[in-house]
C-alpha cells in the first residue's frame, strides 16, 4: 500500500517529520490477523528513493485495535523492532509488530466512559511509563483527520496509569485519540475509543441514513434537564402539514442515551412515500426536532 502523509510537522531547519494514521475496519478483512502475533505480524516498510545527500529514519509504529468496532475500549500495540532505524537509498527499512516474541511490556489499555457532564479517558500500561507525556484529541468522527486538540498542553505522565477528564464534551458522541511520548522521543497513537456524553442537556441527533430509502436509526439523549428519574418521552414522526405518521416512543424512560430502528413504514403498516418528514422528541418539557428524507 503506497501512502501520502497525514501531517508533516517541520522540526529543525532542514528537517521534516512525516507523520501517518491508516484506519482499518472489519470491512478490510483485517479480523483474521488480530491481534499481532507471530503468526499475524504487522510490518511497516518504507522505502528510501531521497537524495543522495539526505538522511532519513523510522523513529516509530504502532497499531491500536477496538476490543469492537467503535468500541470505548481498545489496546495499542508498539513495535519491539530497534528504533531509530536509519534508512537507505533505494534499499527497504521494516517495523515489525512483533519482531521478536510479545511479552506485552509495550501494550497500553484505553478507555472511555462517561462520568457526570464529562468523559473520562484512562490509559494503563503494562510498564512503568514515568517520563511520557500524553497530549489528547477530540473529534465528533472516528477520522484522525478531523481531530482537534484539547489538553491544553503535552501532559506528564507517571507511573503504570494517566487519566484525563474531558470537562466539557459535546452531547452525543466523541471519539478520542490520546499520542503518547515516550523519554526517548518515540510517539504512539492510542485511540480511537469513543463515549457517549449526556450530560445536562436532551439531545436528538441526526437520523441515520438520511436521506433514507426505507428504514433508519434513531439516537437521543434524555438530559437532566428533561427532569429526575424517570420523565415521560415521545418520539414521533410528522409530515411537512403537521399530521403525525407514526408514533415511535410513548413511555417514561431515564437520563441517558436510548436508541431504537425505524422500518419505513407509518401507522397503517405501509411504506411512507417519498419526501420531507420532522422527526420530534419530547422529554418532559423540552422538545426536539429533526428532520428526515425519504427517497426513492
Amino acid at each position: 500500500m503506497k501512502l501520502v502523509p497525514a501531517d508533516v510537522f517541520y522540526f529543525p531547519p532542514g528537517h521534516i517529520q512525516h507523520f501517518w494514521s491508516i484506519p482499518f475496519t472489519a470491512a478490510d478483512n483485517v479480523t483474521p490477523v488480530l491481534p499481532p502475533s507471530h503468526g499475524t505480524a504487522w510490518f511497516l516498510d518504507v522505502a528510501e528513493g531521497g537524495f543522495v545527500d539526505q538522511d532519513g529514519r523510522l523513529d516509530d509504529f504502532s497499531m491500536f485495535v477496538n476490543d469492537s468496532p467503535g468500541s470505548s475500549t481498545g489496546t495499542t500495540y508498539v513495535t519491539n523492532s530497534v528504533t531509530p532505524m536509519q534508512t537507505a537509498e533505494g534499499q527497504h527499512s521494516t517495523l515489525w509488530i512483533p519482531e521478536r516474541a510479545l511479552t506485552g511490556v509495550g501494550e497500553v489499555s484505553f478507555a472511555a466512559s462517561a462520568e457526570g457532564d464529562g468523559v473520562q479517558l484512562t490509559l494503563r500500561f503494562a510498564f512503568d511509563a514515568t517520563g511520557s507525556t500524553a497530549t489528547v484529541y477530540r473529534s465528533a468522527s472516528d477520522d484522525f483527520a478531523s481531530r482537534e486538540r484539547i489538553s491544553t498542553e503535552a501532559l506528564s505522565v507517571r507511573g503504570t496509569e494517566f487519566q484525563f477528564t474531558d470537562e466539557h464534551p459535546a452531547v452525543g458522541t466523541n471519539w478520542y485519540w490520546v499520542v503518547l511520548q515516550d523519554a526517548r522521543g518515540r510517539s504512539s497513537v492510542n485511540g480511537p475509543v469513543s463515549a457517549q456524553a449526556v450530560g445536562a442537556l436532551t439531545f436528538l441527533e441526526h437520523p441515520a441514513p438520511n436521506p433514507t430509502r426505507g428504514g433508519a436509526s434513531f439516537t437521543y439523549f434524555v438530559g437532566r434537564n428533561a427532569g429526575h428519574g424517570g420523565v415521560p418521552v415521545s418520539l414521533a414522526l410528522y409530515d411537512l402539514e403537521g399530521r403525525q405518521v407514526r408514533s415511535l416512543v410513548g413511555a417514561r424512560q431515564e437520563v441517558g442515551r436510548h436508541q431504537l430502528s425505524w422500518d419505513g413504514r407509518g401507522a397503517d403498516g405501509a411504506r411512507l412515500r417519498p419526501g420531507s418528514y420532522f422527526l420530534r422528541l419530547k422529554a418532559g418539557p423540552v422538545e426536539q426536532i429533526a428532520r428526515l428524507s425519504i427517497v426513492r
